[in-house]
């Protein structure tokens, strides 16, 4: 419920945290935040945002079940972030934190999947003679709703290295969710060409 239903992972991606909860699951709540508290140990931001996402999983639930509406994950997320930034009073907003793309189901630029595939556009962005890069990994189904997602920083040795390393993330998330039926989509000239094989050269 706070975990590994479609919306639960949606609001876990969607938001800055870090964390990612295991796919494989874990014996009991209790045991599971104390395996987080040793893994964030002294990263109080982190156990916070992670403490967040619990609570505004669960709020969301109740309005779901209680007053029948459609559950939200954009506006869950949304949510933690205001929260977020009143209680810590950050100087920069967490949601600057967060791919624009990802706090949005169904951007005007992107075209839905077939019924029964899931897409999963994938990115890197950096800046001018720096070394690290984000990259982003987000998977929709054919309504537009977010799946599943990937984003992390990462050191690289050139802009192709970053795309190059979003699409190896983007295949290792279509297999770790077990989708059969996947499109991949880049805007990356090179990684694009590279793939259908029209490109050469050893990268």
């Amino acid at each position: 419920m706070l975990f590994w239903c479609d919306y639960a992972r949606a609001i876990w991606f969607s938001s800055a945290c870090s964390y990612k909860p295991n796919s494989m699951g874990f014996p009991s709540f209790a045991r599971w935040w104390i395996a987080v508290d040793q893994e964030f140990h002294a990263d109080y931001d982190s156990l916070n945002l992670i403490a967040l996402v619990c609570w505004h999983s669960w709020k969301e639930r109740n309005r779901v079940v209680f007053h029948h509406v459609q559950p939200n994950p954009c506006y869950v997320t949304r949510q933690i972030s205001k929260c977020f930034n009143e209680i810590f009073q950050t100087t920069t907003p967490i949601s600057s934190m967060v791919p624009s793309s990802s706090v949005s189901n169904s951007p005007s630029n992107w075209t839905p999947p077939s019924t029964g595939f899931i897409k999963f556009n994938f990115n890197a962005s950096w800046k001018e003679g720096s070394s690290i890069a984000a990259i982003v990994v987000i998977a929709r189904n054919s309504k537009g709703d977010l799946i599943d997602g990937y984003a992390k920083k990462v050191i690289i040795a050139s802009p192709l290295s970053g795309e190059a390393n979003a699409f190896l993330q983007a295949i290792r998330l279509a297999m770790a969710t077990g989708v059969k039926s996947i499109i991949l989509e880049t805007d990356y000239l090179i990684i694009f060409s590279t793939f259908q094989g029209k490109q050469d050269g050893n990268y």
